[in-house]
């Protein structure tokens, strides 16, 4: 059985991560994990990445961040 494809694509803010992903996805048909950093930030009550610096807590956030991308990842196929 084939494992299905999967790409990563990381860097920093502003560098067109979701541009080149959605564009991907457009021409191989992919499935995308929704699970990003602002997505993350939201839940921890932030309306933006860069606050939980400001509030000492981006430890939690890349905690929360990775284990949510990796439990999105283990639900799919």
């Amino acid at each position: 059985m084939q494992k299905p494809l999967r790409i990563a694509i990381c860097g920093t803010a502003g560098t067109g991560k979701t541009t080149l992903i959605n564009e991907l996805n457009k021409t191989l048909n992919l499935t995308v994990n929704p699970v990003g950093s602002r997505s993350v930030a939201k839940a921890m009550g932030y309306d933006n990445p860069y606050d939980v610096d400001k509030y000492g807590r981006r430890e939690e956030f890349q905690y929360l961040l990775m284990s949510d991308k990796t439990a999105w990842e283990r639900e799919q196929e």
